[in-house]
């Protein structure tokens, strides 16, 4: 028996001969999220009955480093706000309209202006976005911080998360930050809307809209009641939905029935 797993919409996949032949083969499929079932289904024509949607399950490791620590690294106080993303710096991302957002937040007027911090794997775009933080003005509110082995310390450092993708399945990464119970402000594509559900819905943004999602980010920077609430929502959300335990107990559901199926074939 041959299983097919589908950890995006389709990203690094097209219509080919040669997918699609590849696509005859499983017996059945596994993919991490809505998207990823609907491209399976209308690009090979996959049978809706042999794909199964099983979401990702996060479990967040112990924090190496604190919240005063990671912040001392970044020379940033412990009382400015910090909003970050985790994600590789690829042009997937869309990192950019982040910057051109940031640069509207700082524009909004701040006490103390709050500082962005990127992490994750550079890929080669993050000469271009500390360019473009010069050229707004913003290169003293930007942190481009690399790849990151402390992701539940970094987490712990922030106040708001935002991801910023333009094609995504369900991403670890927003997984990650609704765990560590913080508000997320992100693009509106079907991977972040099944992560974050109903109750994160209102702060998802245009793909490449940056005004509106610096219009998000400004409203939860400034309701502090309002930020910890959804936060909280979206923790429980991950533990209801999205945990390891859910995750395997789903998918030894799916391949046991697949299997079962298989064998009554033979």
């Amino acid at each position: 028996m041959l299983v097919w797993n589908q950890a995006d919409e389709g990203l690094l996949l097209n219509g080919s001969f040669a997918f699609r032949v590849a696509a005859e083969a499983p017996d059945c499929f596994i993919s991490n999220s809505m998207g990823g079932r609907a491209f399976l289904m209308e690009t090979y024509g996959i049978s809706p009955d042999k794909v199964n949607v099983v979401p990702n399950g996060v479990a967040m490791a112990t924090p190496r480093l604190g919240r005063a620590e990671w912040r001392s690294q970044w020379d940033v106080a412990l009382e400015v706000p910090v909003v970050g993303m985790v994600a590789n710096l690829s042009v997937y991302k869309d990192h950019d309209t982040l910057v051109r957002a940031w640069g509207r937040v700082i524009a909004a007027g701040w006490k103390q202006p709050p500082v962005l911090v990127l992490a994750g794997r550079c890929d080669g775009t993050e000469q271009g976005l500390k360019a473009l933080a010069h050229d707004l003005g913003i290169s003293e509110q930007l942190k481009i911080i690399g790849a990151v082995d402390d992701v539940a310390g970094l987490l712990q450092a922030l106040d708001l998360f935002v991801y910023s993708s333009r094609s995504e399945g369900v991403p670890n990464g927003v997984l990650e930050a609704m765990a560590s119970g913080l508000a997320v402000v992100g693009t509106d594509i079907p991977g972040i809307r099944e992560a974050v559900g109903p109750e994160g819905v209102a702060y998802l943004t245009p793909v490449g809209d940056c005004d509106a999602m610096a219009d998000r980010i400004i409203e939860l920077l400034r309701e502090k009641a309002a930020r910890q609430q959804v936060g909280q929502t979206l923790r429980e959300r991950v533990e209801q939905s999205f945990s390891l335990e859910v995750m395997c107990r789903r998918s030894e559901d799916v391949i046991a029935s697949a299997f079962r199926h298989y064998q009554r074939k033979d």
